[in-house]
């Protein structure tokens, strides 16, 4: 099985602020600081956005966090 990382692990290692991030996959500061912290996931639409702005493979590098209760 091939090592994971989470959206902000992948961002942080291609030295990115969430800002950047954001305009490169077209949504929010605020919907990148969600889906690193579990508030909420990512549409499939976003997806090959995502894996190209943090030149990933597959959605399969990614671990999504879950919400705590």
């Amino acid at each position: 099985m091939a090592h994971q990382i989470t959206l902000e692990q992948a961002r942080m290692l291609k030295k990115m602020s969430r800002k950047e991030a954001a305009e490169r996959i077209g949504v929010s500061q605020n919907t990148i600081l969600n889906w690193e912290t579990g508030k909420s996931y990512p549409s499939v639409f976003y997806i090959p956005a995502i894996l190209k702005t943090y030149e990933l493979q597959s959605i399969n590098d990614l671990l999504f966090i879950l919400p705590e209760n």
